[in-house]
């Protein structure tokens, strides 16, 4: 009887201890596979980031690019005649097959300037597409057609001088410089405007289109905004959102070259970013 007894004390011994050293285990396992999980996302969050682009390109390149516009641009007699001057910023897609689709006016001039611009864009001959990791893809693509009187007829003086517009042919913008410009109140202050101030497409937000649009623009000497133009697209919507941001930004702090002030590119990335589900 008391061997029996032995011997069912020593089996329950042995389960317990394996009941144990099983738990030990999954929670090792489950520890591990944490670990791996971590890891995999870890991965998978370098993985989206080593994403390589390569821009469609007109035939001929920027050169051949600006030979065409000048080739083929009609100024239109109403537009001339009423002294109508300036950029038509147009977003347009080139597909993968690298036809040109999707024209949209995101910079306005006039009806007519409008319309003679997107005829210039939809005439174009078929660009070189652009690349996603070495797989041709949609991309959107954002040109300026500029209208203006020919040179020769074009008086130059101070007062007819378009406020928006930055001569950079007279005096070139830094890219780098000792001080570089600054929102007033800096780039916690500059966040808050933008983000107060933006507006998410309905189109866009409709389409699940989310990013980032980085504008370009030149921040004279005087602190004013010149020249904003898109760098990296993401949609035509907000695209034009973005534009529309940045132009109506208060006065900068200027850049400083040996204590000097001084005109300079810079470059502020809008983002669009979806509601989490």
């Amino acid at each position: 009887m008391k061997k029996t007894k032995l011997l069912v004390l020593i089996l329950f011994s042995l389960s317990i201890s394996s009941f144990a050293s099983i738990k030990l285990s999954s929670n090792f396992l489950n520890k591990f596979t944490q670990i791996n999980d971590t890891i995999h996302q870890r991965n998978s969050a370098t993985k989206r980031h080593s994403v390589t682009e390569v821009f469609p390109q007109f035939p001929g390149g920027t050169d051949g690019l600006q030979k065409y516009i000048k080739d083929n641009l009609k100024y239109p007699e109403i537009s001339a005649r009423n002294k109508v001057q300036g950029k038509v910023e147009i977003n347009f897609v080139v597909t993968k097959k690298g036809a040109i689709e999707k024209v949209i006016v995101m910079t306005s001039l006039d009806k007519y300037c409008d319309a003679e611009a997107i005829r210039l864009i939809k005439n174009m001959p078929k660009w070189i597409p652009g690349k996603i990791n070495g797989v041709p893809a949609d991309m959107h693509r954002v040109i300026s057609i500029e209208f203006k009187k020919n040179e020769k007829e074009e008086i130059k003086t101070s007062d007819n001088k378009d406020p928006n517009i930055y001569d950079e042919k007279s005096e070139c913008p830094f890219t780098l410089v000792e001080q570089m410009p600054q929102f007033p109140g800096g780039k916690a202050a500059m966040d808050q405007f933008i983000a107060k101030n933006i507006k998410y497409p309905e189109l866009s937000k409709n389409d699940k289109i989310s990013g980032k649009v980085y504008v370009r623009f030149v921040v004279s000497k005087e602190g004013k905004l010149y020249n904003a133009q898109i760098m990296r697209s993401l949609d035509a919507y907000c695209d034009k959102e973005a534009l529309i941001v940045i132009r109506s930004m208060p006065d900068w702090i200027p850049g400083k070259q040996n204590g000097v002030n001084v005109p300079v590119y810079y470059i502020v990335p809008i983002a669009f970013s979806l509601p989490l589900q």
